[in-house]
This record gives C-alpha cells, sequence and structure tokens, in this order.
C-alpha cells in the first residue's frame, strides 16, 4: 500500500483522511478535498508545535478500502512521529543554507511490504474524568 516507503511503518502513528465520493458533485468533491487538506494542515502544524514531524505520503487507493474495512475513498495519508534528526533553518534570500546529507538508521526497521505479523491493537482514548 505505501509503494515502498517506510514512513508509515516508522511513524507513531498514521492518520488517514476517507469519505465516499461517489454521487458527489463537482463542488462537494473539491470541498471534500479542502477539507482533508485543512485538517492535514493544522495536524502538521500541532505536530510541529509538538516538537514532532508530519509528512505526507503517497500510497494505493484501491488498498485502502480493504484496510479501513470501510468502502471509503481516501484522500490523504498523514504519518506523525519524531524524526531521526532536526530540520536545519533555511538561509536569507540569496544565501541559501548548508545542506547536510541525513542517512538512514541502522537498526532493523521494518520495511514496506512486509505486513506484521497480526495488526496492532487499538485501544480507546480514555475519558477524562468531568
Amino acid at each position: 500500500m505505501c509503494l515502498g516507503q517506510a514512513l508509515p511503518y516508522e511513524a507513531a502513528f498514521v492518520v488517514i483522511a476517507a469519505a465516499r465520493l461517489d454521487g458527489l458533485d463537482d463542488r462537494e468533491y473539491r470541498a471534500a478535498h479542502l477539507a482533508a487538506g485543512l485538517a492535514e494542515g493544522r495536524l502538521h502544524l500541532a505536530a510541529y508545535a509538538l516538537g514532532a514531524a508530519a509528512s505526507g505520503m503517497t500510497f494505493v487507493d484501491s488498498e485502502v478500502p480493504g484496510l479501513l474495512g470501510e468502502p471509503l475513498d481516501p484522500l490523504l495519508f498523514t504519518c506523525v512521529g519524531v524524526p531521526d534528526y532536526t530540520s536545519a533553518r533555511a538561509g536569507r534570500p540569496g544565501e541559501p543554507a548548508e545542506v547536510r546529507m541525513v542517512t538512514p538508521r541502522a537498526r532493523g526497521t521494518q520495511r514496506c511490504g512486509r505486513r506484521p505479523q497480526r495488526p496492532a491493537p487499538v485501544h480507546p482514548l480514555p475519558r477524562p474524568d468531568r
């Protein structure tokens, strides 16, 4: 599903924006994508504000309904986690920042294509006492 990318397996969590798009007119179709994009943008901002990182990724559309167990059309995948490196500050106009190479982790990270032996359990978030 992740087209050879290790990112979803290394992320703390992955958010999938999906909706039923069949039967939508052009305006509603665009509105669904806009809403998903706005939600993803807010997720990125929240992740960076908390010292984490977020990244959108590509995926195979036809495999998402089986993963979700619902006949939904995928819109966006967003991976959130703490990266192995921190981003460098950009340079001023005309003074680009020095580029540094980032090497992948050496430990045995699961790569796309090999599925986990069993799915991770889903635990609901505890409700705060009111």
